[in-house]
């Protein structure tokens, strides 16, 4: 158990190396205590530089360490963990950059989608996951799902080529599978609609093929859309192209 003292002392440390203001009350030489604050600082921001290569390029020369530099002093991050700081930079920019988001509104989710490569790049291996239904055919084959994936609401378009200007101009509501290979252990990206998400959560769900298409139909008129084919050339597609992505197998 550290004595009461020392504990200041730690915690005083800790937050000039964060903040770069010193305390009075410090005892450290004060001619070398810059060099914690440094040495500290530089991690951070060479991890958030290699994290981030694609957002830290929309700034200026110098405007993104100031970035980086008021995120380590302001934000108290949650996990004790520091190669996960990074993840808390979006929300850190949604409550505390006002600026920066009137700049680029889309940067929260280019974060999100450029710390999420590295997320399941890093995660633990997982077993494929038994889809308890008869949904495959009337074989009734066993079927399961790789469980290495996410799905993502964005509201902007960040995982297209096109750059800032067509991200910034097409707001809207768009669905980025995130999903690691099973062989290649490769992250990679997929597009995919509100629809597709809907199907693809309910197969993992192990909903019957007829109820999903019931479902799904449904949702179809409600949109106005309604046609029973159409549902079941979604349910057929949505199959088809998940087990081209290996993300499905059946036994």
């Amino acid at each position: 158990m550290l004595k009461e003292k020392t504990l200041r002392q730690q915690q005083k440390l800790a937050s000039f190396c964060r903040t770069n203001i010193l305390d009075d009350d410090l005892l450290v030489r004060k001619d070398r205590v810059h060099h914690y604050r440094r040495l500290v600082f530089n991690i951070i921001l060479d991890m958030m530089e290699t994290m981030y290569p694609i957002s830290m390029k929309l700034f200026p020369e110098g405007e993104w360490e100031q970035l980086i530099h008021r995120f380590f002093a302001n934000y108290k991050c949650t996990d004790p963990q520091v190669w996960k700081m990074p993840r808390f930079l979006s929300d850190y920019i949604k409550t505390g950059e006002k600026e920066i988001l009137v700049r680029y509104p889309f940067l929260p989710d280019l974060l999100v989608m450029e710390w999420k490569e590295l997320e399941w790049f890093t995660n633990e291996d997982l077993e494929w996951a038994e889809i308890n239904s008869d949904i495959s055919s009337s074989e009734k084959r066993i079927c399961f799902y790789f469980p290495e994936h996410e799905l993502l609401i964005l509201d902007y378009p960040v995982y297209r080529k096109e750059g800032p200007d067509f991200w910034k101009s097409n707001p809207g509501k768009y669905f980025l599978l995130v999903y690691r290979h099973p062989e290649s252990r490769k992250v990679f990206y997929q597009e995919v609609d509100a629809l597709s998400c809907f199907v693809w959560e309910s197969i993992k769900e192990g909903k019957n093929k007829a109820v999903i298409i019931s479902e799904l139909n449904d949702l179809l008129i409600q949109q106005k859309l309604n046609n029973r084919f159409k549902a079941e050339f979604i349910f057929e597609k949505v199959w088809d192209d998940f087990l081209k992505l290996r993300l499905l197998k059946i036994q």
